[in-house]
């Protein structure tokens, strides 16, 4: 690359990460949305906005044709509206509840060190030709667990390499990869998938109140994708990154580098199995139970698993559970937990670590709750719908432009949830008027903001990574991470999207009992 390129891609990337950076924090973007929405709604009001279509009749719940305005909320009404909504909105917001449950358990697996512990097990002995894929896919894997996957999993990967005779930043590139880049793709449901299909639910619910989305909603899709990144992650690793990385001198460092052993110690290792076994139990145990005809798990009325069954709607709190319990013993039979003072130590602590999200999830519920009121999400929802209906563009196109949105806007706010609760409110009304699922929209959703993640130059991990890297490389620096991530962000997205529309087309439910397409006629 020529030094003027070099200097356009600097100067591009210092701009991103200038805006980046003046972008507040969720709680006080969510604010700032609030008064947008209100101001919005002044507006909208005073020019008679309004948009005719298919509408939900709020006594049964049946759809009828008619028209629908914005409403004024800088008014009487809408101060009394908030007044008396401000705690309903909260309690009542879909993605809460779900992503509270579960990550009670999940952050106490984490806390316990069961979780740390699964991770360094599942990365001994494996042999140097297949260290690659195996820690791409124990990335994606660790991401269940947002801060054992970066705290833990990518310095541990960069070890790892050395240990195996490979480049350790390459290391740090296939963790980095793994658990950010990979994000959304997973073989256990994790709390993105409760958090995602909260805010999925809410969008929804101002067209067809009736229509259920659960956190198993992409469950079959971010399986299988779970594989096909691995695939395509390992060889950018292999023919991409170590040789453009090249040879590496342990001189180059910056002098901080501890070689840590990562092995366990034999009550570790004892814990870990045992915590092993009950998590496996647990599971066993759900599916032979769910085996009898009479099987609680199942629907009352149709014995069905997955049609409104136990199973489904439960499928949170029996996640947090199954995380929870073995975390529990773990904790006990390694001695991290000495008496029940440190195990309730531990609990509140995971509590201690949702402030920041509980906090930005009151303003978004306010957001949500206001947006919905003032009808702008409908309007936004029925005129988008027509524009796209009249310019006839295939599904196809539609989804990957949406792809493409996301993407960019990832390069700024690199919270899924964030970006997620902004933009699901408009397209997914949107796009159901269309025909397409709002899992379908959700799935393309993932995609796009998992393989931006890479490259975004605002996520709060950043400086981290280079911390990681200058271990290795005293000279590392962002560009450095950018120029390796790269590869990955471009390869994971188009792969990813491609795989997307063969899903589709094939006709393969993204989860149980979830079409692609609420219209067989798209295809």
């Amino acid at each position: 690359m020529d030094q003027k390129k070099r200097q356009e891609n600097k100067a591009f990337l210092s701009t991103v990460e200038r805006l980046g950076n003046k972008l507040p924090p969720p709680l006080i973007l969510y604010f700032y949305l609030c008064i947008f929405v209100v101001i919005l709604s002044f507006l909208g009001s005073l020019l008679g906005w309004n948009a005719s279509g298919e509408l939900i009749d709020t006594a049964n719940g049946s759809l009828r044709q008619g028209t629908v305005g914005v409403t004024n909320l800088l008014s009487r009404y809408g101060l009394v509206y908030i007044i008396e909504n401000l705690v309903s909105n909260f309690t009542g917001y879909h993605m809460m509840g779900l992503t509270v449950v579960i990550l009670i358990g999940l952050g106490f697996a984490e806390q316990s060190g069961w979780m740390g512990s699964l991770i360094k097990r599942m990365c001994s002995n494996v042999p140097a030709a297949f260290i690659t894929p195996v820690v791409i896919f124990i990335g994606i894997q660790s991401n269940i667990c947002e801060n054992a996957g970066y705290y833990v999993f990518v310095p541990l990967a960069g070890l790892i390499f050395m240990e195996c005779g490979k480049h350790p930043i390459a290391g740090i590139a296939a963790g980095f990869a793994g658990v950010s880049g990979g994000y959304s793709a997973n073989l256990i449901i994790g709390s993105i998938d409760a958090t995602l299909a909260g805010l999925s639910q809410t969008a929804v619910d101002t067209v067809a109140p009736s229509y259920k989305i659960t956190p198993l909603g992409n469950y079959f899709f971010m399986f299988f994708s779970t594989f096909v990144l691995v695939g395509v992650g390992t060889f950018i690793v292999e023919k991409i990154v170590i040789p453009m990385l090249g040879e590496w001198d342990p001189d180059e460092g910056d002098g901080s580098l501890v070689r840590v052993n990562p092995v366990l110690t034999a009550k570790e290792i004892k814990a870990m199995r045992i915590a092993n076994a009950v998590f496996a139990g647990i599971f066993l145990l759900i599916a032979l139970s769910c085996i009898p005809a009479s099987s609680p798990f199942r629907n009352s009325e149709t014995g069905s698993l997955l049609d409104d069954s136990l199973l489904i709607d439960g499928i949170v709190p029996i996640i947090s559970a199954a995380f929870m319990v073995p975390g529990l013993i773990y904790g006990y039979v390694s001695g991290h937990f000495r008496s029940s003072r440190d195990a309730a130590y531990c609990f509140e602590h995971t509590f201690e670590q949702m402030a920041p999200f509980l906090a930005a999830a009151f303003m978004g519920s306010q957001f949500s709750g206001l947006f919905r009121e003032s009808g702008i999400s409908t309007v936004l929802a029925l005129r988008g719908a027509q524009l796209l209906d009249m310019i006839n563009m295939h599904w196809s196109l539609l989804i990957v432009l949406f792809g493409l949105i996301v993407a960019i806007l990832n390069l700024v706010i690199p919270a899924a949830s964030v970006k997620w609760a902004i933009l699901a409110p408009a397209f997914i009304p949107m796009f159901y008027h269309l025909g397409l699922s709002p899992e379908l929209v959700q799935a393309c959703y993932r995609i796009a903001d998992s393989s931006m993640n890479l490259i975004c130059p605002v996520m709060a991990s950043v400086p981290l990574f280079i911390m990681y890297m200058q271990k290795y490389d005293r000279k590392a620096e962002f560009g450095t991470l950018w120029s390796m991530m790269l590869p990955f962000s471009l390869c994971f997205f188009a792969v990813w999207m491609l795989l997307l529309m063969v899903w589709c087309l094939l006709g393969l439910p993204l989860g149980p009992g979830v079409s692609t397409f609420l219209s067989q006629g798209l295809l």
